[in-house]
């Protein structure tokens, strides 16, 4: 595994809606080499002041070591990353790695893993809220159950789906 350091790739994002813009914002701030997307372009601007690029297409990311996503749903990550401008599609250079922080299925995850492994692209699935709570598979066993407006137990699939990442030595 490489000793670089994140801020040494040159990354992207995907989505920066509510809960994506301040952790683009993070890593911009943290001096990091990032472009972004975002469909309605005018939310991902700010960032540019920054120190960001914004850019017209996630195809436009294609070229990044690191693509990070960050949509509303399983339409909207399938469109981003295998649409007619998304980010595993057309030719040319690819991400090494594509992180994924949506709510979507483990089905449309696993229909894009199989799509990056076929571009030398790897997926990692990195859920920013639990997948089982809305969008899930059906193969759900516990649901979470809110005490004092906490999760005090959280939903736990059946069968997790784990990848393994190589970050780019370059």
């Amino acid at each position: 595994m490489s000793e670089r350091r994140l801020d040494e790739y040159k990354l992207g994002w995907i989505g920066t809606g509510r809960m994506g813009f301040p952790l683009a914002r993070r890593l911009v701030e943290a001096g990091c080499d990032l472009a972004v997307y975002n469909r309605t372009k005018s939310k991902a601007e700010p960032l540019t002041d920054l120190g960001a690029r914004v850019v017209d297409t996630p195809a436009d990311l294609a070229e990044r070591d690191i693509v990070f996503t960050m949509v509303a749903g399983n339409d909207d990550f399938r469109e981003v990353a295998l649409g007619a401008a998304g980010v595993l599609t057309g030719d040319g250079a690819r991400p090494s790695i594509l992180i994924d922080s949506s709510t979507v299925s483990e089905d449309v995850s696993n229909e894009i893993r199989a799509r990056g492994r076929e571009v030398g692209t790897a997926l990692l699935a990195a859920k920013s809220s639990n997948p089982v709570v809305s969008r899930s598979s059906s193969r759900a066993r516990k649901r979470p159950t809110r005490r004092h407006g906490r999760i005090s137990r959280c939903s736990v699939q059946e069968s997790p789906t784990w990848a393994t990442a190589k970050l780019p030595d370059s």
